[in-house]
């Protein structure tokens, strides 16, 4: 991590010091006592030893940074601070770290880190807006010993994490919602799980699937076909496009129409982590991205990202967006970030536009 500039300076108890030591030269100054002179002296020095002790205390200290590169919208999560002590000898004393901005986790006490040791740290952090967020650099800071004097170390990483839309979990009565099952079964019977028959080997069949004990017995090669599988394909449209009269120019929304997006958004993200664990295979098509149907955590992954990214565009017409085709033999969900159609028929689309309060758990 980059280690910025460290800065030096006066607490309050400090300055009350300085304050103190002030008021004893005037003393010693008005009365000519060469005692009140040596003591103002001696406190002088104590404040000089204070200061010199405090950067002496984050010398040769270096941070590491590790953080996950996605989260969750509004779910907290931390990043684990490794602080390395480079001193050879001294220890390092009486350490606050900053860098989080979770309520009881946005900071830490350390007490001691010895000589050469890695001391790991938790700092929590939490976002409540989608997209790429850059985290706030680390801060070390020490007033070690005295308290008059703090000196603040930054160390900065530019660390970014993509903030994942919300994932609630689903209705069981959401699936019954779909225009379509979605359910088609598949051709290749070299696909399924389940044992169907037995046939003689013809060229381009999967050795894997040889019967070897059956093939030594009647003499000739013989492969197991597998029984037929059942895909079932679910295509998610997502219109972003805002009721007519809302403006995205300026990148700021009005309160209850950013709130209808964003519940949009998650109605999506839920969907489509729903349909997934069901062992669907999903699509997501919006105005102007479009992932095709797939399956597993890479394809739930690839969808996430999509929708942590997705902005709203302006409303253009009321066409829905293109590549219907790819509904053909699938079911469909449709959402959309205008509430005034959540209900109603989809233009240009089979089914219902779903609304994020009925289909979701809160």
């Amino acid at each position: 991590m980059k280690r910025l500039r460290p800065r030096t300076r006066l607490t309050q108890t400090g300055v009350a010091f300085v304050v103190i030591i002030a008021l004893v030269q005037t003393a010693g100054f008005t009365t000519g006592e060469n005692l009140v002179y040596l003591l103002s002296a001696g406190v002088a020095s104590l404040l000089i030893l204070s200061a010199l002790l405090t950067r002496l205390t984050l010398r040769r200290v270096s941070v590491s940074r590790d953080v996950g590169s996605t989260a969750e919208r509004g779910v907290p999560f931390r990043s684990n601070v490794r602080i390395r002590n480079g001193k050879r000898l001294l220890p390092t004393l009486s350490v606050q770290v900053n860098g989080g901005n979770v309520p009881g986790e946005a900071s830490r006490h350390v007490g001691t880190i010895s000589a050469g040791q890695h001391l790991p740290v938790w700092l929590g952090h939490q976002f409540e807006r989608r997209g790429v967020h850059v985290l706030p650099p680390v801060g070390l800071n020490s007033g070690f010993p005295l308290g008059l004097f703090r000196t603040v170390l930054s160390y900065d990483d530019r660390a970014e994490v993509v903030v994942l839309p919300r994932v609630t979990k689903l209705k069981p009565a959401a699936v019954h919602q779909l225009d379509g099952s979605g359910e088609k079964t598949r051709r290749d019977l070299g696909a399924g799980d389940e044992f169907f028959s037995l046939s003689d080997y013809e060229p381009g069949d999967d050795v894997r699937r040889i019967a070897w004990k059956v093939s030594a017995r009647v003499g000739r090669f013989v492969v197991r076909e597998l029984e037929p599988t059942v895909a079932r394909n679910v295509c998610l449209y997502f219109d972003t496009r805002l009721p007519s009269g809302t403006s995205v120019e300026s990148g700021v929304l009005p309160p209850e129409v950013d709130e209808e997006f964003e519940m949009a958004v998650d109605l999506v993200a839920s969907l489509a982590v729903g349909f997934l664990e069901r062992q669907y295979a999903v699509s997501v098509i919006t105005p102007t991205d479009h992932i095709g149907i797939g399956e597993g955590k890479g394809h739930c992954d690839r969808i996430l990202r999509m929708l942590a990214l997705v902005q709203p565009l302006p409303h253009s017409s009321d066409t829905w967006p293109a590549r219907i085709e790819e509904s053909a033999g699938a079911a469909v969900a449709v959402v959309s970030a205008n509430s005034d159609h959540w209900g109603g028929r989809a233009p240009g689309l089979r089914g219902r536009v779903l609304n994020p309060h009925e289909v979701t758990y809160a």
